[in-house]
């Protein structure tokens, strides 16, 4: 119309990175400083986790993982490099973590448990796992026919594979240039809520949610898979 509205910061860092200019995970950052900052556990741990066996140097593999690139003689890491594979990844990102709460009814004040996950994205993954299945209700049954008669069979009150594939969609997919909010798992009496900060992805409606897949963070993805 006949009037201009300037964009506040927030919103002129979502629309360069809706515009797919910007890729959080893929932009190099200058703060890390290899090797001072790097945790060659942290990438021993990677490789073994991934089935990743090699003799290269770590510098050639951490390159062929695209986690860095060398830049006048230096290794210069990516966001999602420093989110693997730094010593400490909340220095560089403080909201770059899971908090899971166990409440004791559907009040979000009645609260039974709390724990803040932190380290790498693969860290935050297994210790929120296991806070979920820790407090999850689990029923053995015994089989009482066949050739599995006797056989112990556990029903878990959710799905472990459908928990895991919802957290780590939160930690792919969460917005990481949104730095005022973290990833939280809510875990009420009869339902669990899993919340990550960023809306949906550019080109993507919530009727293609379940038809379409769009990856915010295409190299968090990769070294996810």
């Amino acid at each position: 119309g006949p009037t201009t509205q300037k964009l506040k910061r927030d919103e002129i860092v979502s629309y360069i990175n809706q515009a797919g200019k910007v890729r959080f995970d893929e932009a190099i950052n200058d703060q890390f400083k290899f090797p001072n900052d790097f945790s060659k556990e942290a990438f021993e741990e990677y490789l073994k986790v991934s089935g990743i066996v090699t003799h290269a140097a770590t510098q050639d593999v951490l390159i062929s993982l695209s986690v860095a690139q060398e830049e006048e003689s230096r290794l210069k890491f990516t966001n999602a490099g420093v989110l693997f594979l730094a010593k400490d990844p909340q220095f560089f990102f403080p909201e770059s973590y899971i908090t899971a709460v166990k409440y004791k009814t559907n009040e979000r004040f009645s609260i039974l448990d709390k724990k803040d996950f932190k380290g790498s994205p693969i860290t935050q993954i297994e210790q929120t796992l296991a806070f979920i299945f820790r407090h999850m209700n689990i029923e053995p049954t015994i089989s009482m026919a066949g050739s599995h008669l006797g056989a112990r069979t556990d029903i878990y009150e959710y799905s472990p594979v459908a928990i895991r594939e919802a957290i780590v969609n939160a930690v792919v997919h969460r917005d990481y240039l949104y730095d005022s909010s973290h990833i939280y798992v809510h875990m009420f009496p009869d339902y669990i809520e899993i919340e990550n900060p960023g809306g949906l992805y550019r080109g993507l409606s919530l009727e293609d949610l379940g038809k379409r897949s769009v990856r915010r963070n295409r190299l968090i993805a990769d070294l996810l898979h």
